[in-house]
């Protein structure tokens, strides 16, 4: 399952590794977890997925969270960049290890999945 999931994601996050420069001097820059929570907030509410979704989406990013030792004030780093795979076996084996179910650990990876193309899609501007 877990090397679907690689493949799957590898996919996903292939074009997303590339440093992007804006014309002239500006740089895209990471926003915080904090921005990246209330930005996928929006979105959902706009879509108007329901509420118990919402808040599976936001359980899997507090684990996420947890697991790396982060806040809603940390900017985010590498583990959604070059490093989220690697992360992301890690928070697999991690979860798993924790005696979740099997159905909950495949919800999370693809929620996180959506995390990180929710943080490609942004696009901040410094």
């Amino acid at each position: 399952m877990l090397s679907f999931l690689t493949h799957y994601l590898q996919q996903k996050t292939r074009l997303n590794d590339v440093e992007i420069e804006s014309p002239g001097t500006q740089k895209l820059i990471s926003p915080s977890y904090g921005q990246l929570r209330k930005h996928v907030i929006e979105l959902q509410r706009q879509k108007e997925t329901g509420e118990q979704q919402l808040r599976n989406r936001l359980t899997a990013l507090n684990a996420w969270l947890n697991f790396i030792g982060a806040t809603d004030e940390d900017t985010i780093g590498d583990e959604f960049g070059p490093k989220f795979l690697k992360t992301l076996d890690r928070f697999f084996d991690f979860q798993t290890d924790s005696g979740l179910a099997d159905r909950t650990v495949r919800d999370r990876l693809e929620f996180l999945s959506q995390w990180k193309a929710a943080f490609d899609e942004m696009g901040f501007i410094d």
